[in-house]
């Protein structure tokens, strides 16, 4: 017995208890030491400053693979007896911090995309409402409008004749003699407007359409899905025209006085009048809708003399800024084209700041037509020495400098630019040249191409009842 016992009590020396290696055990098991920070790590950065964007967990695995364990061995199933190291290795220690890491590397990058793009959007918001006066509602929902495929061009186009074409930004609109449509690039109809007048004239601002009948009474002021107003005026309607901001300038016959200028506010319910005793020919305002140009024909001995008047209409009485007169010659057309107002007259173009200032004036002999391009370009074609079988083709800013000119051969029915080149139509043919005046190319479009305009990097033209859209350099 006492052999027994002694025994026993040197194997309980020898052995520890089973409750002290399992306290022994649960204290190793949970708990591991990050290691001490070595100088020699491999990994290419410290783990702690991985950037937070715009770094993928894909790319942090690749910078890590020296360290390839790293991304191994990472779930670990349960019943599985895990026998931990005391001191974890460098390549553990990566393991167990990357995951936490990751996870919130993806949520912290989806909340920075998601506040870049709102940034965007509100500064994208901001940029077009301080560049345009247009209402940003109206052109919010002409967008939205404009959406939506169509079934390619050409399109047929309703009517029985074409009366003219004019295009904003992604859109056409084509004025037939009993209709106005609008369609996108890809053909889709998305407004048909029933006017119904014997003399229609078509006007496109920022984000609105005015179509008046000249020599009648009635006009209409339309966004791509509202009519803001259809009304039939006093007296019969000379010329017409629209701010980018939505006011309308109209000249008619006066009941007192030779003409008058009434201009509405945006919402066509309150109106100002301007009485002359002179005949009023052509109006033009400002972007914004505060000033106004109005060019009245008088004859001084015997001869033309055009005046052009520039009034401001920001409050309810209109009154007069300043004058510029234009000797021997009538004004056909003003303009606006951006901050300024350019004249038309039969053998000349000229241009001014809407406080008469800045007056620049270019002779063009045998003045064939004038395009007012976007981004405050015009286009202007004439035969040089009353030549018919030469076509000189000249693009101005709106401040008249040159910036190309370029001289074809034939007598052209109508030019326009078209992308990086001009486009110019011979009865049914379409030819596209080049900014030297190389010939590009040449298309038959209809039985007589009635009217082109530029839109977007290409020329739309309508052609026999039909719309079609060329783009500079595309293959025949």
């Amino acid at each position: 017995m006492e052999y027994q016992r002694k025994k026993v009590d040197k194997i309980k020396t020898q052995k520890p208890s089973i409750k002290d290696e399992l306290n022994e055990n649960k204290l190793k098991s949970p708990v591991r030491r990050r290691p001490n920070q070595k100088t020699n790590r491999d990994v290419g950065f410290d783990i702690e400053d991985i950037p937070m964007s715009p770094k993928k967990s894909s790319d942090i695995l690749i910078e890590n693979k020296s360290n390839e364990p790293a991304h191994r061995d990472i779930k670990i199933s349960r019943g599985v007896n895990k026998k931990l190291d005391s001191t974890p290795t460098e390549n553990a220690d990566l393991r167990v911090i990357i995951g936490g890491k990751l996870k919130r590397l993806k949520e912290r990058k989806k909340t920075l995309i998601f506040i870049a793009v709102a940034l965007v959007t509100v500064f994208s918001i901001f940029i077009a409402a301080v560049a345009t006066p247009a209402n940003l509602f109206e052109l919010v929902q002409n967008n939205f409008t404009l959406w939506g495929k169509g079934s390619g061009m050409p399109t047929e186009v309703g009517g029985s004749a074409t009366v003219d074409i004019k295009t904003r930004d992604n859109t056409v609109f084509v004025l037939t003699d009993t209709r106005a449509y609008v369609y996108n690039k890809s053909g889709k109809q998305v407004q048909s407007i029933q006017h119904g007048y014997s003399n229609p004239e078509l006007y496109v601002s920022d984000s609105r359409s005015l179509i008046y009948d000249r020599g009648g009474v009635k006009l209409r002021v339309d966004t791509l899905n509202t009519n803001i107003a259809n009304k039939s005026l006093a007296e019969k309607i000379t010329t017409a025209t629209l701010s980018d901001s939505g006011r309308v300038g109209i000249i008619t016959e006066g009941t007192k006085s030779a003409s008058q200028f009434v201009v509405s506010n945006e919402a066509f319910t309150e109106f100002s009048a301007w009485a002359s005793t002179e005949r009023l020919t052509a109006v033009a305002l400002s972007r914004f809708g505060d000033t106004a140009a109005v060019s009245a024909v008088t004859s001084s001995s015997g001869n033309f003399k055009s005046i052009v008047y520039l009034l401001d209409i920001s409050d309810n009485k209109i009154t007069e800024i300043d004058r510029i007169e234009f000797d021997s010659t009538p004004i056909v057309t003003l303009q606006t084209v951006g901050d300024r107002v350019v004249a038309v007259g039969t053998d000349f173009i000229s241009s001014f700041d809407f406080e008469g200032k800045e007056k620049v004036e270019k002779t063009v002999n045998y003045l064939k037509h004038v395009k007012f391009e976007d981004d405050r370009q015009i286009l202007v074609s004439n035969s040089p020495s009353n030549n018919v079988q030469k076509t000189q083709i000249t693009l101005f800013n709106n401040e008249l400098d040159e910036k190309l000119a370029v001289t074809v051969t034939g007598n052209c029915d109508n030019i326009s630019l078209c992308g990086d080149g001009i486009s110019a139509l011979f009865g049914n043919s379409l030819v596209i040249y080049d900014k030297s005046g190389k010939e590009t190319k040449d298309k038959i479009v209809g039985y007589e191409g009635i009217k082109i305009i530029s839109y977007r990097d290409g020329t739309a033209i309508l052609a026999d009842m039909k719309l079609d859209y060329y783009e500079y350099g595309e293959d025949d």
